[in-house]
């Protein structure tokens, strides 16, 4: 059904490259035409010929879903993490992430501004601990330092301003 839906004439190369990772992942993926790129069509011969980053994505997450692991350099074991989005001409990269409760965390830096987001849980950011709701910008090149609280699990939304990186300190 969704390689039917996204198939055939209404299918753009770009939009099917940065659309499949998330298709494959989610149950529902909604694009908005937010400039009207396809009400011309078909009257003008056929579909827009470039989206120039003009459509919005968005990914309804399912709690609950398991994410891909990964083992950053700061943390003490994996933690699950998911690229929703990436910017091919800024770098910016958003990501679904969650730590598992009592992870152990080093305090590090990035080359990006990052923004985080909690959906679910409770995080200790800098020894501040805030829960579901909380908005967190945490500017470039600052050393800080989130875990998750002993207790429980926590997920949240985490957008870097450019390109992901991080540099634990000593």
């Amino acid at each position: 059904m969704k390689e039917a839906f996204y198939g055939g004439a209404l299918w753009l190369g770009e939009l099917k490259a940065e659309l499949m990772p998330l298709i494959a992942h989610y149950e529902s993926v909604l694009v908005e035409d937010t400039i009207g790129l396809w009400d011309s069509w078909p009257r003008d011969g056929g579909p827009p010929a470039a989206i120039d980053g003009e459509l919005t994505v968005v990914v309804e997450i399912s709690h609950g879903e398991e994410l891909p692991q990964s083992q950053p350099i700061i943390y003490d074991r994996p933690i699950g993490m998911r690229l929703l989005h990436q910017d091919p001409e800024s770098g910016e990269e958003h990501y679904l992430v969650e730590y598992p409760a009592g992870l152990a965390a080093r305090r590090h830096w990035h080359t990006s501004a990052h923004t985080i987001v909690i959906l679910k849980g409770k995080l200790v950011v800098d020894g501040r601990e805030v829960g579901p709701g909380t908005y967190c910008h945490i500017p470039a090149g600052k050393s800080m330092e989130h875990a998750p609280t002993s207790d429980e699990p926590c997920l949240f939304l985490t957008i870097f301003h450019g390109p992901a990186d991080v540099h634990a300190e000593d």
